[in-house]
């Protein structure tokens, strides 16, 4: 019976460190579309090997007009649908997947041009990535701030910095480091009571002092 219930309790152990394996893995590349029918322009994404046949030429990923098929530009890199494109549509930023060896947290591309921004450029703390079985996230996904008449884009990194990008370029316009913001009036705060404790020392040993002196 003891026998049985540690192999009971093996098997339990296995199916919890198996499970989530499955769970936390990448799902495979799939075609899809993001259609701006105000603009006449649609995005489409399609897997390096998953495009029509009957093409003769395969269709590429990347920003096609609608109404007559013509190419804008394309992309020569598949990402999951977690793209933010600027008011024109001309550029947009791709969150990447961050799986161990991945550095790349966000990659701009300007009318096909990528320009990849790096986690180890963006945190001040990497200790603070939070890992699962085949990835780690940097930053977090309900902080971000997309501003699409703007063409800004902003996130907020596990570790407290706020950056706000210009998707068309790239750049960094704002950056907002909390730790930097909270520490200094914290410091000020306990100066200001160590003052006031000190001041307040001095007047009560003075009139103490003070009335052992009349006695």
């Amino acid at each position: 019976m003891k026998q049985i219930k540690i192999i009971s309790l093996i098997f339990l152990l296995f199916l919890v460190s198996a499970g989530p394996v499955q769970a936390d893995s990448m799902i495979a590349p799939i075609p899809y579309e993001i259609d701006f029918e105000d603009q006449d322009l649609v995005f489409r994404m399609v897997p390096s090997d998953n495009y029509d046949m009957n093409q003769s030429v395969p269709e590429e990923s990347g920003l096609y007009v609608k109404s007559t098929g013509e190419k804008i530009y394309t992309v020569n890199e598949y990402f999951y649908q977690e793209l933010y494109f600027s008011a024109d549509r001309m550029s947009f930023a791709a969150m990447t997947w961050q799986e161990t060896n991945e550095d790349r947290g966000i990659v701009f591309c300007n009318n096909g041009t990528m320009n990849p921004v790096r986690v180890t450029d963006l945190m001040k703390d990497l200790d603070a990535r939070k890992h699962t079985v085949s990835h780690y996230t940097w930053e977090q996904y309900n902080e971000r701030v997309y501003d699409e008449k703007n063409s800004t884009l902003s996130v907020l990194t596990n570790d407290g910095i706020r950056y706000t990008f210009d998707i068309n370029t790239g750049e960094i316009i704002q950056t907002t480091d909390k730790r930097a913001t909270f520490l200094p009036g914290n410091m000020w705060l306990s100066i200001s009571i160590l003052a006031i404790v000190l001041i307040g020392s001095v007047f009560i040993l003075y009139f103490y002092w003070k009335r052992i002196g009349k006695k």
